[in-house]
């Protein structure tokens, strides 16, 4: 790809994925590190209604900072729409797009990409019109890790999946929407919701335990835990081994005849892969992002669903 132009990008939102997470660190954890160090892409600027992230953005990179969505596109003409906004304020990106009737060569969508399965189909239809592009950021599917994982699983080298068990304490849609769609890219679109008990709410996110089926005969259980030391705790139990998810450190730990095989994920480079699967799609090398659209609904029908049935 040295050969080809790089891919013009705006960045909207410019909180903790957008840009702070890594501000001052040696770190790529954000859309707007990544861009920079990735010879594909040309950050052209970014747009946040909050003053001081807009300052800091200017500063740190050197490009304009907008604080309207309509202006930027209008100035820059980007080529890649990066939407990292909060999930409540996505309607209104979607509205601005639409009503305007932008077009650009592929947008990328923080998950959830929303919480109404209207509004997300409404949108995606208004891209597929445009033939526009979509790529989602459930950034474990892009992650070598998870592909090996996947191979060990389809081989059945630790044998039969029997349950697995997640605690989780940031909330619902913050941190089940990643592992549903984990679950699923792992084993399949089988799951089957067996029972669901709304708990409490968690700022404008939900405390929900649900427990999920997998066919043809996995059990899964969703717990929230505010007590656990790291954002979630995820167990698989097969019947010749298992798999603990350490996500403080970044790892799958594989365990199985008394030993232990751990597989380390980018956990300090976690976009890395996906910018690079994005710039493949971008330029045709192949037809769609391995997290894509349709990966994208199915997650948040079965998250709407969970809510539904939890009320």
């Amino acid at each position: 790809m040295k050969n080809r132009k790089k891919i013009k990008s705006l960045i909207v939102g410019l909180g903790k994925v957008g840009m702070l997470y890594d501000i001052n660190r040696n770190e790529y954890k954000t859309h707007s590190s990544s861009i920079i160090s990735n010879n594909n892409f040309e950050l052209l600027g970014g747009v946040d209604t909050d003053i001081s992230k807009r300052k800091i953005f200017k500063k740190k990179y050197k490009k304009p900072a907008y604080a309207y969505l309509k202006n930027a596109i209008y100035k820059l003409k980007p080529q890649l729409l990066i939407i990292s906004v909060p999930t409540s304020n996505t309607s209104n990106i979607y509205k601005i797009i639409i009503k305007n009737n932008f077009k650009f060569k592929m947008i990328f969508l923080e998950k959830p990409i929303n919480y109404k399965i209207n509004i997300i189909e409404e949108f995606l239809s208004y891209c597929f019109k445009k033939k526009i592009k979509i790529a989602v950021n459930y950034s474990r599917r892009y992650d070598e890790s998870s592909l090996k994982l996947k191979n060990l699983i389809k081989k059945r080298k630790l044998g039969k999946c029997k349950n697995i068990k997640v605690n989780y304490k940031k909330g619902f849609y913050n941190s089940c929407s990643h592992y549903i769609n984990y679950l699923e890219f792992l084993f399949g679109k089988k799951i089957v919701i067996v029972q669901s008990k709304l708990i409490g709410k968690l700022g404008n996110d939900y405390k929900i335990n649900f427990d999920l089926f997998i066919k043809p005969a996995i059990n899964v259980i969703f717990r929230f835990n505010k007590n656990i030391y790291s954002n979630e705790k995820i167990l698989i139990h097969f019947t010749n081994g298992k798999i603990e998810y350490l996500t403080e450190k970044g790892q799958l730990a594989i365990k199985s005849n008394n030993k232990t095989l751990y597989l380390k994920n980018n956990y300090s480079f976690p976009l890395k892969n996906v910018y690079e699967n994005i710039s493949y799609v971008f330029f045709g090398k192949i037809d769609k992002a391995k997290s894509s659209y349709s990966d994208a609904v199915y997650t948040s029908k079965t998250l709407n669903d969970i809510l539904i049935k939890a009320r």
